[in-house]
C-alpha cells in the first residue's frame, strides 16, 4: 500500500520497528536535529547534549527506531527510567505539589519524533505501543511523559493509547517558556 505525503510523493506504507544501538546513534542526532529545529519548534540543539543522552537511553532504557522500506529511519522514542531524568528531581516536587505519589520504578519518555513526511499514517502512534510492549517485557508497569499543550498531534495519540492527564505546569526549555501536560499510562 502507498501513502501520498505532505510534498505529494507517494512512499509505501510499510515500517519496521526495532530497538536502537549504538551504531544508530549519528542517524537519531541528524533526526533530532531535523524536526526539532523546523518551525514551529525552532530549538537550538546542542549536539553532545542529545548524544548523551542518547547513548544513556540505549544503554540504561529503551530506544525503538521506526524506519520505511528502504530502512532509512523515518522516527524514534526514546525513554529512560524516570530516577535517570536530569528532572527527576523536578517531577518528584511537582507530583508532591499535586498530591500524586511518583513511581520511582517508571520509565520516562525523553522523545518520541517522526520525521514529517510519515506523519498522519499511524507510525509515531505505533512507535509508543512498541516502546510500551518492550517496557512491559522489562516489567516496567508505568511509563510518564509531558507534552507542550500545544502540540495537537501527540497529544491526542498520548489520548488515543489511553495516557492519563496527570496536571499541567510551565516548564521552561532553551529558555522559552511553554505550558506543558505530564501525563501517566499504566501499563498492562
Amino acid at each position: 500500500m502507498f501513502i501520498k505525503s505532505r510534498n505529494m510523493k507517494y512512499i509505501p506504507n510499510y515500517f519496521n520497528y526495532r530497538l536502537a544501538t549504538l551504531n544508530d546513534i549519528e542517524t537519531l542526532i541528524e533526526l533530532y536535529i531535523e524536526v526539532f529545529s523546523a518551525p514551529p519548534r525552532n530549538e537550538i540543539i546542542n549536539k553532545n547534549d542529545i548524544k548523551e543522552e542518547l547513548i544513556l537511553c540505549i544503554d540504561k532504557g529503551v530506544v525503538i527506531i521506526a524506519e520505511n522500506y528502504k530502512r532509512e529511519i523515518i522516527g524514534y522514542t526514546a525513554s529512560i527510567p524516570i530516577s535517570l531524568s536530569e528532572e527527576y528531581n523536578l517531577f518528584k516536587e511537582l507530583f508532591r505539589k499535586n498530591n500524586i505519589s511518583i513511581d520511582k520504578d517508571a520509565h520516562y519518555t525523553i522523545v518520541t519524533l517522526v520525521k514529517e513526511d510519515y506523519r498522519k499514517y499511524g507510525s509515531g502512534k505505533k512507535l509508543i505501543e512498541v516502546r510500551l510492549g518492550q517496557l512491559l517485557a522489562y516489567n516496567i508497569k508505568v511509563n510518564y511523559t509531558r507534552s507542550r499543550n500545544d502540540a495537537d498531534s501527540i497529544n491526542f495519540i498520548l489520548e488515543s493509547i489511553g495516557y492519563n492527564k496527570l496536571f499541567e505546569n510551565e516548564f521552561i526549555t532553551n529558555k522559552v517558556k511553554s505550558l506543558k501536560t505530564i501525563w501517566a499510562y499504566n501499563i498492562k
